[in-house]
């Protein structure tokens, strides 16, 4: 029995670990030799590269990422009291967005946007993709009273946040849905999504465990994830409408 629960302990902090110290996030390299600027304004601290026109850049990601956090409380009556990093840049050739709890919350963003040409549709795919991230570190996050006492005490130890062991498509759906109820234009009220999902449910019919990871060979690849928690809750909306999610 001593060595059950010796072993259940090692296996409880190797997992607190990996959590620690997850993944590297797969961007490109940030010049460490330019002088980085930033704002900070309530829970954000948004830091920019010192280009024309990126102050002013930083001044609107940071009143989006305000009127997000404003919409959040409300619908979901829960505060995110740790400080958001967000990392902007348009240094890259594509546009790209990526979120981590750990060590710290944090947002990067490239501001390719699909079109750059377009100051409306550009600000529509901000508005977007930071709800969608946004969402993401608010699951993450959520947690009662105790917990937030214990994460003050001990630190950010995965144990903690118990929402941190939630599937990756029920976080992708959760941050879909959201995005689409808080903007007409989010994922779910677009046209080539629409058919993706209708599709797959024809094709299917049910999912199988490699299309929950997201990561197999077969069309719609990573979109996956989006479309069975898309799926997961148009199912509860249908059976439980009184939650009125």
């Amino acid at each position: 029995m001593l060595r059950i629960k010796k072993i259940l302990l090692i296996l409880f902090i190797l997992l607190n670990i990996s959590l620690i110290f997850p993944k590297r996030i797969d961007t490109p390299h940030h010049n460490p030799r330019i002088k980085w600027k930033q704002i900070k304004s309530g829970t954000f601290l948004i830091i920019y590269p010192p280009k024309k026109g990126m102050k002013q850049k930083a001044e609107e990601i940071l009143d989006i990422l305000h009127n997000i956090e404003k919409k959040l409380n409300i619908t979901y009556e829960y505060k995110i009291n740790e400080q958001i990093k967000v990392l902007i840049s348009d240094d890259y050739d594509y546009f790209y967005f990526k979120e981590s709890c750990f060590p710290f919350n944090q947002i990067i963003l490239s501001l390719r946007s699909p079109e750059p040409e377009n100051p409306r549709a550009h600000k529509e795919w901000l508005e977007c993709i930071l709800t969608n991230s946004m969402t993401k570190i608010l699951i993450v996050n959520y947690g009662n009273k105790l917990r937030f006492v214990l994460r003050r005490i001990f630190g950010k130890i995965p144990f903690y946040f118990p929402m941190l062991t939630a599937p990756r498509w029920f976080k992708e759906g959760v941050s879909s849905h959201v995005e689409s109820t808080f903007f007409t234009y989010g994922i779910e009220k677009t046209p080539n999504y629409a058919l993706i999902l209708e599709s797959n449910i024809k094709k299917n019919g049910y999912v199988k465990k490699k299309v929950l990871s997201g990561e197999h060979g077969e069309w719609p690849f990573s979109m996956s994830r989006k479309i069975y928690g898309t799926i997961f809750f148009d199912f509860i909306k249908t059976r439980l409408p009184y939650l009125n999610i």
